[in-house]
């Protein structure tokens, strides 16, 4: 069980399918070559469904992405949040893709995927979070530290307050 060799057969497909049902909003709401502000607030539950999927698979994305670079619990650990975040993800597009009338088939097929079953059976059955809970309990160094690419960290994504100065004392 690998980050490098469970979370990409899921995540590419699922980046796709998202990246499509954002192609979608847009197209639906742009006017004259630009988004309409009304039309995005018409469809503020798409909105919000993207926002939080997008939230997601990015978290997601970024975690496979530090492949490498954790160590056994840190890579355990995230792929357990990788298989929960392509289901949340999933759950979210199916309605999506049928409110922007897009053929929901690729999103079922997914879901229905021999990939995404084993990244669930290898990341997220109930014996491997038993496992993973053993190791957090008896850890004795650091865990979760995921190492933040520039674009995250000027954005403001920080974690605890030895990352951010202004928070603590």
């Amino acid at each position: 069980m690998t980050l490098s060799t469970l979370a990409p057969p899921v995540l590419a497909p699922l980046r796709a399918l998202f990246d499509a049902a954002v192609a979608a909003l847009a197209a639906d709401c742009a006017r004259g070559g630009k988004l309409d502000a009304q039309c995005l607030d018409e469809q503020q539950l798409a909105s919000y469904e993207i926002a939080w999927a997008g939230a997601d698979l990015l978290a997601a994305e970024t975690l496979a992405g530090a492949a490498g670079d954790m160590g056994e619990l840190d890579e355990r650990l995230a792929l357990r949040f990788i298989a929960e975040a392509a289901e949340a993800v999933l759950r979210r597009l199916e309605p999506l893709y049928l409110e922007l009338n897009l053929d929901a088939q690729p999103v079922h097929a997914l879901a229905a995927s021999p990939d995404l079953a084993r990244l669930r059976r290898e990341a997220a059955s109930a014996k491997v979070q038993a496992q993973i809970g053993q190791q957090v309990a008896g850890a004795r160094s650091e865990i979760g530290d995921v190492p933040l690419d520039e674009q995250l960290t000027n954005a403001g994504v920080v974690a605890g307050p030895e990352r951010d100065p202004s928070v603590g004392g």
